[in-house]
């Protein structure tokens, strides 16, 4: 796996924080946010009506979501069975739903998505190889990577969030932006890729 987030920000707020579990690199994730910016690029403003929609599902709502699938709620331990059936049940929730996320966003339109937030994510580099921003406010397709041991300028986008100290002797900051895209203007897979 390579942990990833993909945020997406409107009106000043983050609606969608996706962790994403699998292939978080460029060429994976990375690849298929682009394919879908590129699909979207005329769709862009019922896309982001569909994120304007997105509200935060509770932890209580969580937890319940998982009962509704057969979870025992006295114990932190599922079976493939239960977690099978939540994913069905759930994808968009699910840490494999990776780049999905922003189809199903889309595709819910004006009724919205419980979502799950993992905003956090971004201030662990050691474990958050990389993310992905979509702002719709600036109209831009950001690439941060993960791995950083250097503070970040106050005014990068997550520099705000707190770190942990880490306790393996070295620390590990937000992830660092890389490359930042126009909308507008945004590169073909190839092209984003080889970059």
């Amino acid at each position: 796996g390579t942990p990833h987030l993909i945020a997406v920000q409107v009106d000043g707020e983050y609606k969608v924080a996706q962790y994403g579990q699998w292939d978080g690199y460029p060429s994976g994730q990375g690849a298929e946010i682009l394919k879908f910016l590129r699909n979207h690029k005329k769709k862009l403003p019922a896309f982001a009506e569909a994120v304007r929609a997105c509200s935060e599902m509770s932890e209580e709502d969580y937890e319940q979501a998982w009962v509704d699938c057969g979870a025992n709620p006295d114990s932190d331990f599922v079976t493939a069975d239960v977690s099978e059936k939540f994913r069905q049940r759930y994808p968009y929730l699910s840490r494999d739903c990776c780049a999905d996320i922003l189809n199903y966003v889309f595709n819910a339109g004006k009724n919205g998505l419980k979502l799950r937030y993992a905003l956090d994510f971004a201030a662990d580099s050691l474990f958050c190889e990389w993310a992905y921003v979509i702002d719709l406010d600036k109209n831009t397709f950001e690439v941060f990577k993960g791995v950083n041991t250097t503070p970040l300028d106050p005014s990068e986008r997550f520099a705000s969030l707190p770190v942990e100290p880490d306790n393996i002797g070295k620390q590990y900051y937000q992830v660092k932006l890389v490359q930042s895209y126009d909308l507008d203007k945004l590169p073909t897979v190839k092209e984003f890729v080889s970059t």
